[in-house]
């Protein structure tokens, strides 16, 4: 999870990754650097990439220039729909418009039907800018509707139109 922190200390989570993605951390100066922060909601294998070290990348070895840029495109993809989701109206259109997000930017191996992470719903909140209790209720109403169905450390969502439907 990626988070900004503003002057004040709050702190918003901007971005989630998962195995094989990239997490983007602009290249500015040491204030801009002091407002981000981030933290594993599981277990976690961190590749880092200097600037210098992508630069000459870029410029000897072709393949892994197309790789960063496929990379890059699949996280701007990932925040443009994190950020669709925040701005819906109520909580549960929220969390059903995130799971849908989830499901096919993390787990787009699964077909697009499972989140399977470690998020609880505490970093559901904070991707949707709500209260853990808020996001509690949603998860059971849109369970309820037999739109997902929760287990240990996974939701299946069930009903694909429906879920994007609400």
């Amino acid at each position: 999870m990626r988070q900004r922190v503003d002057p004040q200390g709050r702190a918003v989570t901007v971005d989630v990754v998962g195995p094989g993605g990239l997490l983007l951390f602009a290249d500015r100066g040491q204030a801009e650097a002091a407002s981000r922060s981030g933290y594993a909601v599981g277990e976690l294998l961190v590749c880092v990439c200097p600037r210098v070290t992508m630069d000459r990348a870029f410029e000897t070895d072709g393949e892994t220039a197309r790789d960063l840029v496929r990379l890059q495109a699949r996280a701007i993809e990932r925040m443009d729909r994190l950020a669709d989701a925040r701005g819906r109206p109520t909580v549960i259109e929220r969390v059903a418009s995130i799971l849908c997000a989830l499901a096919d930017c993390l787990a787009p191996a699964a077909g697009g039907d499972v989140v399977s992470s470690d998020l609880l719903h505490v970093d559901y909140g904070a991707l949707v800018t709500a209260r853990q209790e808020s996001v509690c209720r949603a998860f059971g109403v849109l369970e309820r509707l037999g739109l997902i169905a929760r287990s240990s450390g996974r939701v299946q969502i069930l009903d694909r139109a429906a879920l994007q439907a609400v």
